[in-house]
């Protein structure tokens, strides 16, 4: 439960930070996020599905929650990507942003 917590307050931050920031472009690389939610998904998978007992005490919703939410995150992150919101300066820059 605590990581799913986790990870909804990660989006939730990583939403205020996109609501508050004017400018397009960031001081980091929000794609760091990527691997951590990707991370997460193998984590779940590999204590859900490779255990076929009653997964170490994850239920079968609260694991589908949590992959669910990290898909989410995921999408996220690549379409601030794709329209060039909260990349790199430098990254803003060669993509031709003024």
């Amino acid at each position: 439960m605590a990581l799913l917590g986790a990870e909804i307050l990660v989006l939730i931050s990583l939403n205020g930070y996109v609501a508050l920031n004017r400018s397009g472009h960031s001081g980091f690389d929000i794609r760091f996020l990527v691997p951590v939610f990707a991370s997460i998904i193998a984590l779940i998978v590999c204590l859900h599905w490779g255990e076929k007992r009653y997964h170490h005490g994850i239920s079968p919703w609260l694991s589908f929650a949590i992959v669910a939410v990290s898909v989410a995150g995921i999408a996220e992150i690549f379409l601030l990507d794709r329209l060039a919101i909260l990349v790199p300066y430098e990254e803003w820059l060669r993509r031709g942003m003024p």
